[in-house]
């Protein structure tokens, strides 16, 4: 994946993790997925930029 794609789906997450929140809460466990999913792809995202 290039860093062109994985700044559109980091965008696209994040816009899906507030109505995540909005509907589901803070504690849910379908959030709590969702953003350790995002984090994997931010860390994804800094380890494209190292190389």
């Amino acid at each position: 994946m290039t860093k062109i794609d994985l700044y559109k789906k980091i965008e696209i997450m994040r816009a899906k993790l507030h109505d995540l929140i909005e509907q589901y809460g803070i504690d849910s466990d379908i959030v709590l997925r969702f953003s350790q999913e995002l984090d994997k792809i931010l860390c994804d995202l800094e380890n494209v930029k190292k190389d």
